[in-house]
């Protein structure tokens, strides 16, 4: 599983299989992140596989890393 820690950036799934990813640059790590987010969505690009199966313990420790470099609202 790959998983990001700055904003603009992100896998891309179709269902389980994850068969790409984007970065988006140039402006502050929210603003990336909010272009991402908006042209995933014109495009029905998946950040998460289908069937997430992303252990508890995996999903708790990466969700503290978010919110100790700020980015809480992005945590899974």
């Amino acid at each position: 599983m790959c998983w990001r820690t700055s904003g603009g950036c992100a896998p891309v799934f179709k269902g389980d299989e994850m068969v790409g990813a984007y970065g988006v640059s140039g402006a502050t790590g929210d603003q990336d992140e909010e272009i991402a987010r908006f042209a995933r969505a014109q495009v029905g690009w998946a950040h998460l596989p289908q069937n997430d199966n992303t252990p508890p313990e995996v999903r708790q420790h990466i969700n503290e890393i978010y919110a100790k470099v700020g980015l809480g609202d992005r945590a899974l």
